[in-house]
């Protein structure tokens, strides 16, 4: 949970976490192989498919992380898998990302994306919304799409620091769409 976040040190010694998640919650929350993070996670490869709905609050998804907090550090992790938001009406926001969902002044370096994202808010290669967070040196090379704030790297980038990042994959959507960034 938010408040009792995994602050640890886990090293994946370069190995690959594969299969599928569903995440569906009227609440809201965060998915991925750790919801929440305070630690430090690295050298993890993931080839997990993600797909989430929620309906009355925010969600927040990636591969390794959903929500990455401020202590919270994600080094040289890699995905393979596709992460997808599903979403019925209305205008809830989720934030989805092939590595992290959310970023709060957290530290994501030296990750690579090669999964499709694609959401109906803040989608990003990397991250979906990057809050005084710091991202470099992260490269993603699939498909980002979503109706608002999609950008290769972060969807939305706010008061964040994102260096030496590269995109060669396809952004696509609505409005706020961006190579790296959707909206800073």
């Amino acid at each position: 949970s938010m408040n009792n976040p995994f602050k640890g040190i886990y090293d994946g010694n370069d190995m690959t976490i594969s299969g599928s998640m569903v995440f569906s919650s009227s609440y809201g929350g965060a998915c991925g192989l750790f919801s929440y993070n305070a630690g430090t996670i690295k050298n993890l490869n993931m080839d997990v498919d993600i797909t989430g709905r929620t309906t009355n609050s925010p969600g927040h998804m990636g591969t390794v992380v959903g929500y990455n907090q401020k202590e919270g550090q994600i080094i040289n992790c890699s995905n393979q898998g596709t992460v997808t938001g599903e979403y019925n009406s209305g205008s809830n926001k989720s934030y989805l990302g092939g590595i992290v969902g959310y970023n709060y002044y957290g530290t994501i370096a030296s990750c690579i994306n090669n999964g499709d994202v694609s959401s109906r808010h803040y989608a990003g290669g990397i991250v979906g919304y990057n809050y005084y967070g710091t991202i470099a040196s992260c490269s993603n090379n699939s498909d980002v799409f979503s109706h608002y704030y999609a950008g290769g790297i972060a969807g939305y980038n706010n008061y964040g620091t994102i260096t030496t990042c590269t995109n060669d994959g396809t952004v696509s959507g609505g409005k706020y769409i961006g190579g790296i960034v959707g909206y800073s």
